[in-house]
């Protein structure tokens, strides 16, 4: 069927429903004038402030309107005022240094979406993607990873969902597992737990299985069941989903790797420290 009557892409109407629910009261706003906040107000915004960032200081009279008071109170009346989100609406010396971290995580992620998508579509050749999911470098790039993951099936099937519902929302839809089934994904807990058994017990791809025999017979059926339900469960965060998708797309769309004839400006992801992370999601 058509699942992107069912999920789209960037559905609108969830995005509302969430920023209602941010706000507690009901937001009235169209989709069209939405996207042109983000483009044209909020992204310009966010490089402005990782470019110049805030100041420290405010003259007195944009700290308090409550007449002459200590120096160390309107101080901290002040530093409590600074936004910790990027805030189109007010100067940059009214943000705190919390929100540069989420300015850059914006444009980083911004930048991010529109290379994922260029490189699942037809930006980058399928074959030499996959060519590159299958090197060396991606198949020693697995710390932190379930021991399940195959980089050129379920990075990739990463990729293409994030293109397709957003950047981390494989992180809460592999917890559904009915949309799973509906998508075929190999994310389903059918696909990952049957995965599981054929690298714990049957072995896979001529290689053998990673229990040996002796430890499978001591097994009770209890044990083998909790085993094999703790990996199938295992799936990595957004913070590592993120690293992983800056490293293929800043691999994927250098050295020529987009052909020539493609408008890849929008393409291009440079791959940088996350020095955010320990800040935020």
């Amino acid at each position: 069927g058509n699942h992107d009557s069912d999920y789209g892409l960037f559905d609108f109407k969830k995005f509302l429903n969430f920023a209602n629910e941010l706000a507690g009261t009901e937001v009235s706003i169209h989709e069209d004038e939405a996207k042109k906040y983000v483009q044209h107000i909020l992204i310009p915004h966010c490089i402005r402030l990782c470019l110049k960032g805030c100041k420290s200081e405010e003259k007195a009279c944009n700290t308090t309107k409550f007449g002459k008071i200590s120096e160390g109170f309107k101080h901290n009346v002040f530093v409590s005022l600074k936004s910790s989100l990027p805030d189109p609406l007010i100067s940059l010396s009214n943000h705190s240094q919390e929100s540069i971290s989420y300015a850059s995580a914006i444009l980083r992620r911004v930048r991010l979406s529109r290379s994922i998508r260029c490189i699942v579509g037809d930006g980058v050749p399928s074959d030499k993607l996959e060519m590159f999911l299958r090197s060396p470098e991606m198949r020693s790039n697995m710390k932190e990873m379930p021991i399940w993951w195959c980089p050129w099936i379920h990075d990739l099937a990463l990729m293409v969902h994030a293109a397709r519902f957003g950047l981390f929302s494989i992180v809460t839809d592999v917890k559904n597992d009915n949309k799973m089934k509906d998508l075929n994904s190999v994310f389903g807990y059918k696909n990952i737990n049957r995965n599981v058994r054929k690298l714990l017990v049957d072995g896979m791809d001529g290689q053998k299985p990673l229990l040996p025999k002796h430890t499978l017979a001591r097994m009770s059926q209890q044990d083998y069941d909790t085993v094999l339900e703790y990996h199938t469960n295992q799936f990595p965060s957004a913070k590592l989903i993120e690293r992983r998708f800056t490293f293929i797309c800043g691999m994927m769309t250098q050295n020529q790797t987009i052909p020539s004839d493609k408008n890849n400006f929008y393409c291009k992801y440079y791959d940088m420290p996350l020095f955010d992370h320990h800040n935020i999601i």
